[in-house]
């Protein structure tokens, strides 16, 4: 029986079915500073994250270029631009309009 319930427990967790469990988790005041700051500065996150791919795509070229688009459009929607917006850039394959967009991104913030 005991030995039941943890595979069905193991089972569960490689589902993800008990994923609510990380929700009643105890964070430690520490750890509640780290993810706040974390949340706090996400926008910044994204924008760094999206200079760095930037000066990757200008570099790289067939399958990595395209894995570093697809990247690209992940931090746009992370940081909620119109989807309109976003596939516009993408459409273009144009490195520089993206550098443009960070560049006004940074601007705002």
């Amino acid at each position: 029986m005991l030995i039941e319930s943890n595979l069905d427990y193991q089972n569960e967790s490689l589902t993800g079915r008990n994923s609510f469990l990380m929700a009643d988790r105890e964070y430690t005041p520490y750890q509640q500073r780290i993810i706040r700051n974390y949340y706090q500065n996400q926008q910044a996150i994204m924008l760094q994250r999206l200079q760095e791919i930037v000066s990757e795509l200008y570099l790289a070229e067939g399958k990595a270029r395209q894995r570093l688009w697809r990247r690209a459009a992940a931090a746009m929607e992370k940081l909620q631009l119109p989807p309109a917006r976003i596939q516009h850039i993408l459409q273009t394959d144009n490195p520089a309009l993206l550098a443009n967009l960070i560049q006004e991104l940074w601007k705002k913030s």
